[in-house]
């Protein structure tokens, strides 16, 4: 691949946009860690990028806006990605109650299919016609248990609210709108202020 761009590397993996059989994308490579057994960081390298491609086929299974998986290279521990164009959400959020509604939709259809993001913040989302775009699953897993799930949305509201303090009413939007369409999603929001509560006295 000729002429890369280097758009991030952070402690986990080296990303830059690329192109792939003429198409605009990003090629992800999860970089090594030399203090780790090659063995074992070879076979952790291998599992992860596994999840990350199966995370991002099965949200775009239930319909929601994610990039596309273009081709996925476990030995190699890299995955090219479809380049997704737009805004990030922390640049459209404020004062657009519509769509802080699409994105507490969008993660409440995650959450009853039982996937957890991981890192869910305005940062990895790219607003796509007016639409979030989920990116970025390599922290992602699965799993059915409020906490799991509570802890998903209070990274959410972390990032929304340290972008801005005064984004109260946005995360009200999200906060009701998740309530409503998750499953258990009043529960799941109690468990957020739960935890939340634990954390101030830590």
């Amino acid at each position: 691949m000729k002429s890369e761009k280097i758009l991030r590397i952070g402690a986990e993996a080296k990303i830059a946009r690329t192109k792939w059989h003429g198409i605009d994308a990003v090629r992800k490579v999860r970089l090594r860690k030399g203090y780790r057994n090659k063995v074992l960081d070879s076979e952790l390298t291998k599992s992860r990028i596994k999840r990350e491609a199966a995370l991002l086929h099965k949200a775009k299974l239930l319909g929601l806006n994610t990039a596309v998986v273009l081709d996925v290279d476990v030995n190699s521990g890299e995955l090219i990605l479809e380049y997704v164009a737009g805004k990030k959400a922390k640049e459209c959020i404020e004062k657009n109650t519509r769509l802080c509604k699409k994105i507490a939709e969008a993660i409440a259809k995650l959450h009853n299919s039982g996937v957890i993001h991981g890192d869910l913040t305005l940062d990895n989302m790219i607003i796509r016609e007016k639409k979030p775009v989920f990116i970025d699953f390599s922290l992602g897993f699965y799993s059915d248990k409020l906490e799991d799930k509570a802890t998903d949305l209070l990274n959410l509201k972390k990032s929304l609210l340290a972008l801005r303090p005064d984004l109260k009413k946005e995360w009200q939007s999200i906060e009701a709108t998740y309530a409503k369409k998750a499953r258990k999603g009043r529960e799941i929001i109690a468990n957020m202020h739960a935890i939340e509560s634990r954390a101030r006295y830590i």
